[in-house]
């Protein structure tokens, strides 16, 4: 009977061994564990960063867009407008001449 008890308290010490290590890996991984979760909240923070700076180039370029075809527009019309200009004076010096 007195293995019985023998195998119950080794395995007791086992288990209070396997505690004791568990609580010392546990204080040991802690501060790495911290320093990743402070490097990750860095990398999101810089992610964060390039997001916004993403979105306000992109607000950028829209506008830069829409200002291009505007000029685009204006000086279509302007050259329209000298094709005019000059069709009219032709027709003015065929009347003057004619």
């Amino acid at each position: 009977m007195w293995i019985v008890y023998a195998s119950i308290g080794l395995f007791v010490a086992a288990f209070v061994y396997l505690g004791i290590e568990l609580v010392k890996i546990l204080k040991k991984t802690r501060p790495v564990v911290d320093g990743l979760n402070t490097i990750v909240e860095k990398i999101q923070s810089h992610v964060d960063q390039i997001t916004t700076e993403t979105n306000q180039l992109q607000k950028t370029q829209t506008a830069i867009q829409e200002d291009i075809q505007f000029k685009k527009g204006i000086i279509i019309e302007t050259i329209e407008n000298a094709k005019e200009v000059i069709e009219n004076v032709k027709s003015l010096l065929n009347v003057v001449k004619g």
